[in-house]
């Protein structure tokens, strides 16, 4: 039976709808021996590569990363343990709050494609093979890069997708699973409604 490590890295507090998941996760799940975490260490980076480390030395098969204001909207991320992918995330809805359209996806909106291979994920729903974070070449998983007056040019999620290409692994998106991603509002409806307000005018 594969050793799933699901963990939350999270600054405050973790979403009621998540911690609804991460129970119905322990409570249901057979498919897989589960490890429920939470993560609390600063700054982000450094969380994610904590996480990495504990899920290496705990010897799990995979780790599912789960931020603290991400829940899978109607779908199992463990579903796709057995499809064996490297690295696997799922459409993200960010927040831009000074863009002309403030709601943007990260890699891209949802859409019937189902998996696809991208370049890089946005870490708020990640599943990852341990044979990723074996490889010498990402020691240190998370990194965030900076430029010469301090501005940062690559974030932590982007570099590790980066890498991880680099060292031969691919990196997915699950086109068809959006998450649900919450700030003042819920990402992913309020996008839908803004898209249906724009087809209706």
């Amino acid at each position: 039976m594969k050793t799933v490590q699901v963990i939350t890295p999270t600054r405050t507090e973790i979403r009621m709808e998540l911690a609804l998941f991460r129970e119905y996760l322990a409570a249901r799940e057979r498919r897989f021996r589960i490890l429920l975490g939470i993560s609390e260490a600063q700054p982000v980076a450094n969380n994610r590569n904590r996480i990495a480390r504990k899920m290496l030395a705990d010897g799990a098969d995979y780790v599912l990363m789960i931020d603290s204001d991400t829940v899978p909207r109607g779908f199992n991320p463990l579903d796709y343990v057995e499809n064996d992918l490297d690295v696997l995330g799922f459409p993200n809805p960010t927040w831009r709050a000074n863009d002309e359209c403030p709601i943007s996806w990260f890699p891209a909106p949802p859409s019937d494609a189902g998996l696809v291979e991208v370049e890089e994920m946005g870490g708020g729903c990640l599943l990852i093979a341990r044979r990723v974070l074996e490889h010498p070449a990402m020691r240190g998983p998370f990194l965030d890069y900076w430029d010469a007056d301090g501005l940062r040019i690559e974030s932590e999620d982007q570099s590790f997708c980066r890498r991880a290409r680099e060292a031969g692994f691919k990196v997915w998106c699950a086109m068809d699973h959006p998450i649900a991603h919450f700030k003042a509002v819920e990402l992913t409806t309020r996008w839908e409604y803004v898209e249906r307000m724009r087809c209706q005018s």
